[in-house]
């Protein structure tokens, strides 16, 4: 039926295979950490030319800040 150096392969199959899990696992999540720090860096990015471009846009008016009398209006 099974003899000791089949069942020593069967073992040793499976070290491996779960070695080679345990890699693998390892190298997904560092690319998990990987994404989510690019993915922050993008936020930021957005976030900085989005509050330049509305703070340009509004500082570039040309009436924005003249005072108005509003008795006069």
């Amino acid at each position: 039926m099974w003899n000791k150096s089949t069942l020593n392969d069967f073992v040793a199959i499976m070290y491996e295979t779960v070695e080679l899990n345990k890699k693998i696992i390892q190298i997904r999540d560092d690319w998990k950490y990987v994404a989510m720090v690019i993915d922050r860096l993008l936020l930021l990015l957005f976030f900085g030319v989005t509050l330049g471009g509305t703070l340009g846009i509004i500082c570039s008016a040309p009436h924005v800040f003249d005072f108005v009398d509003q008795e006069k209006v």
